[in-house]
C-alpha cells in the first residue's frame, strides 16, 4: 500500500464533487485498502487455520478498524516512530479481536492474540527505550473502534439516502464488509 500525497488544487477539486461522487471515491480507495488488508491477514500466522467463519468475522469487524487507522492514526504512529514490524504486529493484534459477535471459535482468536500482543511487546522492547508505547498502542482500540462507528453512521446515512448508486456504484467487497448484517459469508481464497 503506498501513500498518496494531494496538492491544494487536487483537494479543492475532489471536495467540489457531489456527495455521491465522494462516496463512490472512497468505496473505491477502502476496497483498495481492504483488499491490501485480506492479503495481509492470510499471512498472520494462524489466521488460515481459524475456521472460515471466524475469519470473515474478523476481516468484517477488523477491516473498518484498520482502514480507519490508516487514515487517521498515521501521523501518531508515525510520531511513535514505529517500524515496518511493529506496525504489522500492531495491526494484526486489531484485527485478532476475540470479542467480535458471531466468531465460533473465541478461544482458538484469544489465543492468537496473545501470541501476537507477546511478540508486538518484545519487538517493542528490544527497539524502543521507552517505555509504555504497547500500552499507547493498546489504547487506541477504543479510539479506532470509534471512529468506525462514525463511519458506519456516516454510510448508513447514505445509503439511506442514495440506495441506488450505493447498489449499483460501490465495489462488492466494500458492501460486503460494511452491510449491516451478515448476509452471505465473504470467501477466503487460501
Amino acid at each position: 500500500m503506498t501513500w498518496q500525497t494531494f496538492l491544494k488544487e487536487e483537494m479543492e477539486n475532489y471536495q467540489s464533487k457531489p456527495r455521491e461522487v465522494m462516496w463512490q471515491l472512497c468505496a473505491i480507495k477502502i476496497t483498495e485498502a481492504i483488499q491490501y488488508v485480506v492479503e495481509f491477514a492470510k499471512r498472520i500466522d494462524g489466521f488460515m487455520e481459524l475456521c472460515q467463519n471466524d475469519q470473515i468475522v474478523l476481516l468484517k469487524a477488523g477491516c473498518d478498524d484498520l482502514i480507519s487507522s490508516v487514515f487517521e492514526f498515521g501521523k501518531n504512529l508515525c510520531s511513535l516512530h514505529l517500524s515496518e514490524d511493529e506496525i504489522a504486529l500492531f495491526s494484526a493484534f486489531v484485527l485478532m479481536s476475540a470479542d467480535r459477535s458471531w466468531l465460533q471459535e473465541k478461544i482458538k482468536v484469544e489465543k492468537l492474540q496473545q501470541k501476537i500482543q507477546l511478540a508486538l511487546q518484545h519487538v517493542l522492547q528490544k527497539n524502543h527505550r521507552e517505555d509504555g508505547i504497547l500500552t499507547k498502542l493498546i489504547c487506541k482500540v477504543s479510539t479506532l473502534r470509534a471512529l468506525c462507528s462514525r463511519h458506519t453512521e456516516k454510510l448508513t446515512a447514505f445509503k439511506a439516502i442514495y440506495p441506488d448508486i450505493v447498489r449499483a456504484h460501490f465495489p462488492p467487497l466494500y458492501k460486503e464488509l460494511f452491510s449491516s448484517e451478515f448476509e452471505q459469508p465473504m470467501p477466503i481464497d487460501g
